[in-house]
């Protein structure tokens, strides 16, 4: 099996959550008997576990395509031609997106994870990128008609693609199947905490981050929280002119400690307007912390009714969920 997350890194990527899927679903791979060998081709800066890489199935190929046009040309031709030239049975693409300009070499697996690339400027027209949008809708049209399995994450998302696959006049060559997203395993609440809400927010419009920092805000000043709110994420830009000196924009904040900053956490708030699955909320569940987030779609479906939901139109409906949270007790935790 040739596995390509060449063109994914910490530093670069549009969606960690895709990375953190990506780097899962090859931890669950390696494990599978059926599987003799793992040739992944990587970014030099993809820091792979351990436990993974030092299996004897695994073997990891270093690939630069930093560049906009060597992605191209990587995504295009030389993942096709590499994994052919590696005697590959199967070409697995965690990103879902195929070549639209070289039939398949070998059979080839996609995992899509929603329809935002092919969609997002219509959805977003003042963010710009039409070119970007073209490219993607090529390659997504190009997975429905050549992936030998197709793979997503919620009935929502399937809905998606094959909607947007009869709006484009494709029919799919393999069915849609919902494989689901693979999930830390569950932690029990810790016995301590820290006083500090954890928030997730992205520099792009669908994300809500405005929302986020807004409805904190006036929260914070009604209640009088008096802890820390931290900001994981590329904050929206530019910022509010004055925020509060307990608030912290962190950046991008690696795995490794990201797990262990919501486990110390009251509470993880993530606001959004759309979503192929909704990963940090559900994360924050299973890692024994309290989720508060906007129930849209997808992150209804995948959450299933547990944690704090509400409706991004209320802020009311955001105050009740946060009361819910920080009120929320270790058993009830544990029950979700």
């Amino acid at each position: 099996l040739a596995y390509s997350i060449a063109d994914q890194s910490f530093q670069r990527s549009a969606s960690l959550g895709i990375l953190n899927v990506s780097m899962a679903l090859l931890g669950e791979l390696a494990h599978r008997p059926e599987i003799q060998k793992i040739l992944v081709y990587r970014d030099p800066s993809i820091e792979i576990d351990p436990e993974v890489l030092w299996r004897p199935s695994i073997v990891t190929r270093d690939v630069q395509i930093r560049r906009a046009a060597r992605r191209v040309a990587w995504e295009q031709w030389g993942v096709n031609a590499a994994a052919k030239k590696d005697g590959a049975d199967w070409l697995f693409l965690p990103k879902g997106f195929s070549s639209f300009l070289r039939p398949p070499a070998i059979r080839t697996v996609a995992y899509v994870h929603d329809i935002m690339a092919a969609t997002y400027f219509d959805m977003y027209p003042a963010h710009g990128g039409r070119l970007k949008q073209a490219y993607f809708s090529r390659c997504l049209a190009a997975t429905l008609r050549t992936a030998t399995a197709i793979f997503t994450n919620t009935e929502f998302t399937r809905g998606e693609i094959l909607g947007w696959a009869r709006r484009q006049g494709i029919a799919p060559r393999a069915d849609v199947i919902v494989a689901g997203y693979g999930l830390p395993e569950a932690q029990p609440p810790p016995d301590h905490r820290e006083e500090l809400i954890v928030s997730d927010v992205r520099n792009v419009p669908h994300k809500r981050s405005d929302l986020a920092l807004r409805y904190l805000d006036k929260w914070c000043r009604d209640t009088g929280f008096g802890g820390k709110i931290l900001f994981a994420g590329r904050p929206p830009n530019p910022l509010p002119s004055k925020t509060p000196p307990s608030w912290v924009f962190a950046g991008r904040v690696p795995p490794s400690q990201y797990d262990k900053l919501i486990r110390s956490a009251l509470a993880h708030v993530h606001f959004t307007e759309y979503e192929g699955f909704g990963l940090p909320p559900a994360e924050a569940i299973m890692w024994g912390t309290p989720a508060v987030y906007s129930e849209v779609g997808a992150t209804a479906e995948a959450m299933g009714g547990v944690g704090c939901p509400f409706q991004n139109a209320s802020y009311p409906a955001f105050a009740r969920a946060m009361d819910r949270a920080l009120r929320a007790d270790a058993a009830t935790i544990a029950a979700y």
